[in-house]
């Protein structure tokens, strides 16, 4: 039930490689000192960095916390006495990532993660986010993000599972997404995405591929059915040429209208001519209903 804004005092937690914000209240933007999150930049070598974390008195990777003091693989009670840490506790984390909950032990030192789902963030998408290249999961799903996609979230080459989705996102997909050779998981569905999809032989091995891209009205070409011909902008000049032809019927319309006005008020005002008028009219209607009528006698005695 947390509120507010995202602290910018995270970002000087330089080690931290695995932050979980999900399903909060958080608002406003999402913070571009995230950038500043060392150990989210580069992957890690050997064991990984989490090595030495610590989760509420819990080991992420054999290490504990036992009266302030941390002890790594066991612990050793008296001279002749020694404790392996796996008959203490269980060395595991559930973690949401690839549009699934998945129960993490030792391998969650290799988990460089960053999920700020199920909020209220607004804005846009830091572009800076691609400087924590290390990402093995992104989530930003359920928010309120508006904008674009960043055009170098290409950059992300460790990235397994990208979640974007239940956001305001507006245009194109940007064809770097293509070129993150580690994703096994991808949801853009329910956005304002629009435009032909990129293709690349990753995305085209994801599963479920069409639901990637549901709920994005604008969106065209495989694997959905609706066809990018249909959706081509208009050739250049097309709308110029459309402006001119209503501006022309508009302008028709005004001088007949600015014509037949001052007929009428001429003629309101002017007995005579309205007099004269009438008379006009009359004897046309008269004249024409008597050859109509002389016509139609005509073909009468024609047909008996």
């Amino acid at each position: 039930m947390f509120t507010g804004d995202i602290p910018f005092e995270l970002s000087k937690m330089k080690d931290l490689q695995f932050l979980d914000l999900a399903s909060n209240n958080f608002s406003g933007m999402i913070p571009t000192s995230l950038v500043n999150l060392e150990a989210m930049s580069h992957i890690p070598a050997g064991n990984g960095s989490l090595s030495d974390v610590v989760y509420y008195g819990l080991s992420l990777s054999n290490v504990v916390v036992y009266y302030g003091l941390s002890f790594s693989g066991g612990m050793r009670f008296g001279p002749n006495e020694f404790i392996h840490m796996s008959t203490l506790y269980n060395d595991s984390l559930s973690v949401v990532t690839k549009g699934q909950q998945l129960e993490f032990t030792t391998g969650i030192r290799f988990m460089v993660n960053l999920d700020l789902s199920c909020n209220s963030l607004t804005g846009h998408i830091p572009e800076e986010i691609s400087a924590l290249t290390a990402l093995t999961s992104l989530n930003l799903s359920w928010n309120d993000l508006s904008g674009t996609i960043p055009m170098n979230i290409g950059a992300l080459q460790s990235l397994e599972s990208l979640d974007l989705s239940r956001n305001g996102l507006s245009g194109e997909i940007p064809k770097s997404v293509s070129s993150l050779s580690a994703l096994s998981h991808l949801n853009l569905s329910y956005n304002n995405l629009s435009g032909q999809i990129p293709s690349g032989n990753q995305l085209q091995v994801l599963d479920n591929q069409a639901s990637i891209y549901i709920g994005n009205p604008g969106l065209c070409g495989p694997p959905l059915s609706k066809n990018c011909s249909d959706t081509k902008p208009p050739p250049p000049g097309a709308e110029d040429e459309d402006q001119d032809a209503l501006f022309m019927y508009l302008g028709l319309g005004i001088g007949w209208a600015t014509g037949l006005s001052t007929v009428y008020l001429f003629l309101l005002l002017n007995l005579k001519w309205r007099i004269a008028c009438f008379l006009f009219f009359y004897r046309l209607y008269d004249q024409v209903y008597v050859q109509v009528a002389l016509t139609w006698a005509s073909l009468t005695r024609a047909l008996d």
